[in-house]
C-alpha cells in the first residue's frame, strides 16, 4: 500500500538502487507529479494489492525478493495479518520496516476483530470488512517464527508520530 510512493521517493533520494511499490488505487496522477517534482522515473509502481484469498502480494512475480520490505499501517487493515508477516518475511532478504497497529490487550497472544465500515469499498463480507488488531506479544513471536533474527523497536519521536498514537503502534526494523 505505497499509496502515493512518498516514502519510495525520499528512499531514492536518500541512494537506493530500485524501488517497487504497490498499490490497489490508480495513482498514476499522483505519481506522475511526484516524478516531475523530484526528477526521479525509476520507480516501479504496480498496481496490486493483498489477496486474503490466496494470502500473497499480487503484482509480485513468485520469486521476487527484496532487500527492504516495507509495511506501514496495513497490516491492521486486513483481517490475515500473521499470513501477511509469513508473506513478507518471504520477500525480504535483510530487512523489514513495520508499522502497524496494535491492540491495547496485555493479554497474551491474542488477534482482535473489528467490523468497520470504512471498508466497504474492499468488500461488505468477511475477510474484507474487518480492522484486525494483533497483541504485541503474538507478532513479536511471529516474525521471530517466520526467520526474524532481530526485532529491533523504534522509539518515539514527536518528529514522526503522535505520543497519544505511540502506545497502540508496533513499529521495528525486523533483520534476518
Amino acid at each position: 500500500a505505497c499509496n502515493t510512493g512518498h516514502l519510495l521517493f525520499n528512499l531514492k533520494q536518500l541512494g537506493a538502487g530500485s524501488c517497487v511499490g504497490i498499490d490497489r488505487g490508480d495513482l498514476a496522477r499522483q505519481q506522475s507529479i511526484l516524478k516531475q517534482v523530484t526528477g526521479i522515473h525509476d520507480i516501479d509502481f504496480r498496481r496490486g494489492g493483498w489477496s486474503s484469498d490466496t494470502h500473497s502480494i499480487q503484482a509480485l512475480g513468485a520469486d521476487e525478493r527484496f532487500d527492504i520490505v516495507m509495511c506501514t499501517a496495513f497490516a491492521q487493515h486486513i483481517s490475515d495479518p500473521l499470513h501477511l508477516i509469513k508473506e513478507l518475511s518471504c520477500r525480504t532478504r535483510k530487512a523489514l520496516f513495520l508499522h502497524t497497529s496494535v491492540g491495547r490487550f496485555n493479554s497474551g497472544m491474542s488477534i482482535r476483530y473489528r467490523p468497520t465500515e470504512t471498508h466497504l469499498t474492499w468488500g461488505d463480507e468477511f475477510p474484507n470488512n474487518m480492522d484486525t488488531r494483533v497483541s504485541r506479544k503474538l507478532l513479536t513471536w511471529s516474525l521471530k517464527e517466520c526467520g526474524f533474527k532481530e526485532i529491533i523497536h523504534l522509539k518515539h519521536s514527536r518528529d514522526w508520530l503522535p505520543h497519544s498514537w505511540y502506545r497502540q503502534f508496533f513499529t521495528a526494523v525486523c533483520l534476518k
